[in-house]
């Protein structure tokens, strides 16, 4: 069975483009400070900058 044509699977050169559109408009990710760095089928790399929001004060004074 073939992917649809609009996976990312199905055309990797726009796969990146059009996950990258995608995490513009998602609210976690934004508040996440998550950016997504490479796609690729079946693989993707994002960084997450940690910021005083994201720490658990059990281990921070």
């Amino acid at each position: 069975m073939n992917p649809p044509a609009s996976s990312p699977t199905a055309h990797p050169d726009g796969a990146l483009d059009r996950i990258r559109r995608f995490f513009l408009g998602d609210k976690f990710a934004a508040h996440a400070s998550i950016e997504l760095l490479a796609v690729s089928p079946g693989h993707a790399r994002a960084r997450m900058t940690l910021g005083p929001h994201h720490l658990n004060e059990v281990f921070f004074d």
